[in-house]
C-alpha cells in the first residue's frame, strides 16, 4: 500500500459566486501578481460533508458540529431522571465542559455520535453524584472558583476521542482540550482561477404582481439589488496521508470504503452558495491522481502566468490543462518522479472512462 494520494482537478464554471466574503463578493486572491477569483478550502470540505450525507457514503457515520451539545444532552437526560431542567442543564454542562466546552464558552464543538453516546451514559449512570458535587461547590464561600471538582473529572478520565471519517480526515481542534485534537490526514489547497479574475455585477429588480391595484401611481421596483459573479476555471488540489488516516482510525478504518468515497466527494462535490441564483452545475473538465511514497507537492505554479482566451483564440480550460501537464513534466525531469510514483489522468478529451481510470488508482494505492 502507497501512503500519498493526491487528486488535481480543473473545472470551468459559468457566472456563479460559489464563496462570498463579508462584502457579498465572490472570494479572490492575489497569485502571479494578477487577482484571481478563489474558494477556500473550508467551504468544499464543507460541500464534501453535504455530498457524503446525500449519498450515505459512510452510513451517515459522520461529525456533528454544534453549538448545543448540552442542550441536546440535557433534553436526552430529562427524559431518563427526574428533576428541574435547569438542575439538568448545569450537569449535562459540567460534564461537557471537561472534555469539550462549556455552554458559555459559545463555541462550535465537533463530536462523533459513539462520543455523544459515552457522555450520555456517564451523565446518566453518575447523575446524582455530579449533582451533589455541583450543589456542593455551590456552597462553598469561594464562588468565583471555576476548577472542575476531582470527583467529576475522574468520571471522564478514561473518555477517549472516537473520530468520524470526516473527522480524520480534515482534523478537530478542541481548544483548552488538546488531548482531543485529531491531526487532520488530509490537506486541501485553496482553489483559485487559473484565468485572471473578472467580477462583474448583476443589477436585478423584483416586480410586485399587485402594484398597479393598490399603488398605480408607483412606477419604480418593488425591490432592487446586486449581486457579485465571475466565471473561473478552477485548479483544485488535495491529498491524505493514508498512513495518518489509518493511525487516526485506529482499527476502525476500512480503506477500501473511505478512499473511493474520499475521492468520488472531491471530483463530485459543488459547494451551494447562491447555487438558485446561477445554477453553476458543471463537472471536472481534467483530473489526475497520482499516487506516491514521497512528499506532497502542489502543481499551482503551473498558473503562476494566468491562462488566457486571446480574445476567444484559445479554449481557456485546454490551455490549463496544457500548463498543468507541462509544469509536471518540468517538475518531473528537474527532481525526477517521487518514489513509487504513478500517475492516472482523464479528460474530457481522453476518451477514457472516469470511473475505470479511478478504479485503477484505487487498485494501485492500495496494492489491489
Amino acid at each position: 500500500m502507497k501512503n500519498f494520494l493526491e487528486i488535481h482537478v480543473l473545472q470551468n464554471f459559468p457566472a456563479s459566486c460559489l464563496n462570498r466574503d463579508q462584502g457579498n463578493v465572490q472570494k479572490k486572491c492575489f497569485f502571479g501578481d494578477s487577482q484571481r477569483d478563489r474558494v477556500s478550502s473550508q467551504c468544499w470540505k464543507n460541500a464534501m460533508r453535504g455530498y457524503w450525507q446525500e449519498k450515505n457514503t459512510f452510513n451517515n457515520g459522520l461529525g456533528i458540529r454544534t453549538k448545543f451539545l448540552v442542550d441536546s444532552l440535557a433534553k436526552k437526560v430529562s427524559g431518563q431522571v427526574n428533576e428541574e431542567s435547569s438542575v439538568v442543564s448545569k450537569v449535562c454542562d459540567a460534564i461537557a465542559s471537561c472534555v469539550f466546552s462549556s455552554r458559555k464558552d459559545n463555541t462550535l464543538v465537533f463530536y462523533s455520535v459513539s462520543e455523544y453516546n459515552v457522555l450520555l451514559k456517564i451523565i446518566v449512570d453518575n447523575f446524582d453524584n455530579i449533582k451533589k458535587e455541583l450543589v456542593d461547590k455551590s456552597e462553598k464561600k469561594n464562588k468565583t472558583d471555576d476548577k472542575v471538582s476531582e470527583v467529576i473529572l475522574d468520571l471522564v478520565k478514561d473518555f477517549k476521542n472516537a473520530p468520524t471519517v470526516d473527522m480524520s480526515l480534515f482534523g478537530r481542534m478542541v481548544a483548552g482540550h488538546n488531548d482531543q485534537n485529531i491531526e487532520a490526514a488530509s490537506q486541501m489547497s485553496h482553489i483559485f482561477s487559473t484565468n485572471i479574475s473578472n467580477n462583474e455585477s448583476d443589477f436585478w429588480t423584483a416586480v410586485d404582481a399587485l402594484k398597479e391595484e393598490f399603488n398605480p401611481g408607483d412606477n419604480g421596483s418593488a425591490h432592487l439589488g446586486d449581486q457579485s459573479f465571475a466565471s473561473p476555471c478552477f485548479y483544485r488540489y488535495i491529498n491524505v496521508s493514508l498512513q495518518d488516516l489509518d493511525t487516526s482510525l485506529k482499527d476502525r478504518a476500512n480503506l477500501k470504503e473511505i478512499i473511493p468515497g474520499f475521492i468520488e466527494a472531491f471530483i463530485n462535490s459543488l459547494p451551494t452558495g447562491k447555487q438558485n441564483s446561477f445554477a453553476a452545475h458543471t463537472l471536472p473538465s481534467y483530473v489526475r491522481i497520482i499516487n506516491h511514497n514521497g512528499s506532497a507537492l502542489n502543481l499551482c505554479n503551473a498558473f503562476i502566468r494566468p491562462v488566457r482566451s486571446n480574445n476567444g483564440q484559445f479554449d481557456i480550460v485546454n490551455e490549463s490543462i496544457k500548463s498543468l501537464e507541462g509544469h509536471k513534466a518540468e517538475i518531473d525531469i528537474m527532481y525526477g518522479l517521487r518514489k513509487d510514483e504513478a500517475s492516472f489522468t482523464c479528460s474530457l478529451s481522453s476518451g477514457k472512462s472516469l470511473e475505470e481510470v479511478i478504479q485503477l488508482a484505487i487498485d494501485d494505492i492500495l496494492g489491489n
